[in-house]
C-alpha cells in the first residue's frame, strides 16, 4: 500500500478523540494537544512529557486536550493561546517565555546556556532516533499494540507494517538509518555516557535547578527507564549509567507529584473503545 494511502487509514483510525470542547477556552487557557498514549509514564513521546514539564517547573497553568490532531507542521505536541498556535516544543517553549515572562535558564551563564542548547540538540537530533530505531525497526508490533490498543488485529498489521516502512526511510534520510544495528547502539551509548558524565553526583544537568534541558532529559530519559525498560539503552542505564535513574526519580518528584494520577487518566482515555 502506498504511504500516502497508509497515512489515511491510521489518520480514519486515530480521528481526534477530544474531551468536550466546552471544558477548554483556547482565550484563558494554555492549551497542550497532544494523543493520550500512557504506559508507564504520562506520554510515550519524549516531546510532549518534555513540554509538560517545561509547563510545570515554569508554573505556567495548562490544560490538556487529548487527540490525534497534529499541527499545521504535522508535529505533536502543539498548543494554543488565545487566538496563536505554535508547533513544535522547542517554539512552543520560546513563545511561552515570552508571554509569561519566564525562562527555566536565566541564572544561568551565556557558557551554560550554550551547553544546554548543545546537550538538548544532541538528545533531540540524535539520541531521540535510537529510540525511534528500537520502537519502530526492532518491535514494530509491540509499539503499534501499545499505541493503538482498541485497533482490530488486521489494523495492528498494517500500521506496523506501514509505521515500520515509514520510520526505514525517516532513519534512512536522517542519516543513522544508514549504520548497523550495533553502531545505532554505540551511538546511544555514547550519548547516555555523557549525560552521566555530566550528572555526576550533582542533583541535575546544569546545577542544584532544572533547566529547559533537564525538561528535554526527562522527556526522553523517563521513557527510556520506565517504558522501554527491555531496550538496549534501558539496559545501559541499568547497568553503566545508574546515576541517570535517580536523576529521572528527581525531576518526576519535583514536576509530577500526581505521576501516577495523570497515567491512570490517560490510559483510560486510550483505551476507551470508540
Amino acid at each position: 500500500m502506498a504511504a500516502r494511502s497508509w497515512s489515511k487509514v491510521v489518520r480514519t483510525f486515530t480521528r481526534a478523540k477530544n474531551t468536550s470542547s466546552k471544558l477548554f477556552n483556547p482565550q484563558e487557557s494554555v492549551i497542550v494537544r497532544q494523543p493520550a498514549v500512557a504506559t508507564t509514564v504520562p506520554s510515550v513521546s519524549p516531546f510532549p512529557l518534555k513540554l509538560e514539564t517545561y509547563l510545570r517547573l515554569a508554573n505556567i497553568p495548562y490544560k490538556n486536550r487529548f487527540g490525534r490532531a497534529f499541527s499545521s507542521k504535522g508535529k505533536i505536541p502543539w498548543m494554543e493561546y488565545k487566538d496563536d498556535k505554535v508547533a513544535d516544543s522547542n517554539f512552543c517553549i520560546r513563545y511561552l517565555n515570552e508571554k509569561f515572562s519566564v525562562d527555566l535558564d536565566a541564572g544561568l551563564s551565556a557558557k551554560g546556556k550554550g551547553v544546554g542548547h548543545a546537550v538538548l540538540t544532541m538528545l533531540e537530533e540524535n539520541t531521540y532516533w535510537t529510540i525511534v530505531y528500537y520502537r519502530w525497526i526492532e518491535i514494530p508490533h509491540k509499539t503499534t499494540n501499545f499505541l493503538f490498543p482498541t485497533a482490530s488485529p488486521w489494523m495492528k498489521k498494517l500500521i506496523a507494517f506501514g509505521g515500520q516502512r515509514r520510520v526505514k526511510s525517516y532513519l534512512h534520510g536522517h542519516g543513522i538509518g544508514r549504520h548497523t544495528k550495533d553502531e545505532i547502539y554505540s551511538i546511544a551509548c555514547r550519548d547516555l555516557a555523557s549525560i552521566s558524565a555530566m550528572l555526576d553526583n550533582a542533583p541535575f544537568l546544569l546545577g542544584d535547578k532544572p533547566t529547559l534541558v533537564d525538561t528535554a532529559a526527562f522527556g526522553l530519559l523517563a521513557n527510556i527507564v520506565w517504558h522501554d525498560t527491555e531496550s538496549p539503552l534501558s539496559a545501559m542505564i541499568r547497568k553503566d549509567f545508574q546515576n541517570i535513574e535517580g536523576y529521572c526519580q528527581r525531576i518526576k518528584e519535583q514536576a509530577w507529584p500526581d505521576w501516577d494520577d495523570e497515567i491512570a487518566k490517560r490510559k483510560a482515555i486510550m483505551y476507551k473503545k470508540k
